[in-house]
């Protein structure tokens, strides 16, 4: 059995396949598809969606799909390059080595040049902080290598000149940069030909995944160097993003004061929300979503049948408190170490197992107040919102009469029927003790039976 569901590897060139595409979502990579490859102006697309709801897989499919549709496409993870200083080497060096794998063209190395210009402008700024960290490996060939060593000699020669001389500069830099946007620019036509002339042209496509998971100052500098160096013909630009949490890092570059969506619209062309239209689509991800990680996890019968059993229940929960795809994992993973470490013997009704698990996942005073024998029914209630009918009976009575009995509320001789074996099968006290047993020994649990 596992207890964390296998990684999903997704080849460069696999596309939607559909043991990848669970959510059904080829549609909308088409459709993304057919806008990019209509389109030569400079495009940004905002691929909005909370932290955990499945951009990333997408946004590979999407790759994936691209590329089989012969577009030139790099796939960039913004959180895993939030260590440099400044977006423009890492951005560009990723460029410079899909040129590098296509072609060794004349054209590759005027790109290069031209990317090396452009960076001493960009990495003058730098030097406070240290320039050669914000480029140690990142660009290859010797070039790039000493762009730092370039601009360092100048700083410290030339250090009063060069302030003095940043104002007549400035129409050489724009020159500069024009230059090595022009080349950007031709990006498309140096890979064609890669191809022998055999493709259309087709736009680059650059994919920059967890934008909104970055430093603040990282993310800014991402968008900033972007719209000023990157933001030319044929080369469109796809952003993975939780829209929410990218205008937080607004806030916190640049004060609370600051309008964060209007600041945005000037980097972004098109938002498009990857969520679901309708409360049934909702529904029909979270039960495929859950589907797969259980079929993932290996288990035997035994746990299967726990599972099956609390699927249902698991799904009910899911979509009542809108939870991600990435939580749902989470209180999956919880369970199934639960049932990893505990007997079929063992006393775990999945009401009580898994809504311990979602508190652990997602509120850990609350998980610590069960663990203390400390958490009231009433809280309880309220979090998972049980409901009474006009009659004055929960909706939900068999789930609810479990979290009742084990946490010693007050219930009728008919209600308590059900349970009475419970104290003596399993050697409880006093129920009101139960589920403090529960959250520390089962759930809680880190040492096999």
């Amino acid at each position: 059995m596992r207890i964390f569901p296998p990684q999903l590897v997704i080849g460069e060139n696999d596309g939607f396949l559909p043991r990848y595409d669970i959510f059904e979502r080829k549609k909308i990579g088409q459709g993304i598809t057919n806008l990019l490859d209509s389109v030569s102006d400079p495009l940004v697309l905002a691929l909005d969606a909370q932290w955990g709801s499945g951009k990333t897989t997408f946004l590979k499919m999407l790759a994936g799909h691209l590329r089989q549709a012969d577009f030139p496409v790099i796939y960039f993870d913004a959180f895993e390059n939030d260590y440099h200083e400044d977006a423009f080497l890492p951005i560009a060096g990723e460029i410079f080595s899909l040129i590098k794998s296509k072609t060794h063209s004349s054209e590759a190395r005027s790109f290069q040049k031209k990317a090396v210009s452009a960076a001493k402008i960009v990495l003058r700024s730098a030097l406070k902080v240290g320039i050669k960290a914000a480029t140690a490996g990142i660009l290859d060939g010797k070039e790039f290598e000493n762009v730092a060593e370039d601009i360092g000699e100048e700083l410290s020669t030339l250090e009063d000149k060069y302030i003095g001389e940043m104002i007549t500069e400035q129409e050489a830099k724009k020159e500069t940069v024009e230059e090595f946007k022009t080349s950007l620019s031709k990006i498309s036509e140096i890979i064609r030909k890669s191809y022998g002339d055999k493709t259309q042209i087709k736009p680059l496509i650059f994919i920059i995944d967890e934008l909104d998971r970055c430093r603040p100052d990282f993310a800014l500098s991402v968008l900033e160097r972007m719209k000023h160096f990157f933001q030319v013909d044929n080369v469109h630009f796809i952003l993975g993003v939780h829209m929410g949490a990218l205008q937080s890092s607004v806030k916190a570059a640049y004060g609370a004061d600051i309008d964060a969506k209007i600041y945005l619209q000037k980097f972004i062309s098109i938002n498009i929300s990857l969520v679901d239209n309708n409360d049934h689509e909702h529904t029909s991800t979270i039960k495929k979503f859950t589907t797969n990680l259980i079929e993932n996890l290996e288990l035997n019968n035994e746990e299967f049948e726990y599972f099956r059993k609390s699927k249902s229940y698991i799904d009910q929960i899911a979509e009542e408190k809108n939870l991600s795809l990435r939580t749902i994992e989470k209180i999956v993973t919880n369970i199934a170490i639960c049932i990893n470490y505990t007997g079929g013997t063992t006393f775990r009704p999945y009401p009580l197992i898994i809504g311990l698990c979602i508190f652990k996942a997602l509120d850990s005073d609350l998980f610590v107040q069960a663990k203390t024998g400390k958490l009231k029914f009433l809280t309880v209630s309220q979090y998972f919102n049980f409901q009474k009918d006009a009659n004055g009976t929960y909706e939900d009575a068999w789930t609810v009469n479990w979290w009742r009995y084990c946490m010693g509320e007050e219930m009728t001789e008919e209600e308590l029927s059900d349970y009475r074996n419970v104290r003596f099968n399993y050697n409880f006290g006093e129920r009101a003790t139960i589920l403090k047993v529960v959250a520390n020994n089962v759930v809680d649990k880190i040492v096999n039976s």
